[in-house]
Parts: structure tokens; sequence; C-alpha cells
């Protein structure tokens, strides 16, 4: 998951998550359950589609890689910090 493509899918939901950007989205990111095992914070139940162009698309896929990404990244305290979180060999790490 170190692709560009979804560094900047990361960054831009990111953005959306804490409100940095104003897109609506309390109908598309519903809270995962809270009795599953993570303990973070921001973790989104996936969307489940029949089709592959939905299922490609925006908020499915970004979702996934999400739920999937390390805690440190979710959970940066800031744009900047997420940043170089993603991409630490740009930033001198």
């Amino acid at each position: 998951m170190t692709s560009r493509r979804c560094d900047l899918r990361l960054l831009l939901f990111y953005k959306i998550v804490y409100n940095h950007i104003a897109v609506p989205f309390t109908d598309t990111l519903v809270p995962a359950d809270a009795r599953t095992r993570s303990k973070r914070q921001h973790k989104y139940r996936h969307i489940t589609t029949q089709t592959p162009v939905v299922k490609n698309s925006f908020f499915p896929r970004t979702i996934i890689d999400w739920n999937n990404s390390d805690v440190e990244i979710v959970d940066a305290p800031s744009v900047d910090m997420l940043k170089e979180r993603l991409h630490p060999k740009r930033h001198g790490r």
C-alpha cells in the first residue's frame, strides 16, 4: 500500500474525516462496530457493492486502505505529520 495514488487517497480521506475540507460524508462513512478488537478511533464500516465501478470508487476503496493502515498514519495530529508518515524517505527519515 505504498503507491502514490493510495497515499493521495489516504491524504484526502484524512482531510475529510478531520473536517479540513467540506465534503458531506455522514451517510457514507459509518463507524465500525465498537465491539471489534481494534482500539482505533476512526475506523469505518466497509461499503459493500455489487459492481466493480462502485467497488473501485473513492470511498469503498479508500475505507479499506484506511482501516488497514497503521495507527500512526490515521491518527496523525496534522496534515503535515500525515505526509511525513506516508513519505518518510522524502522528509529525511
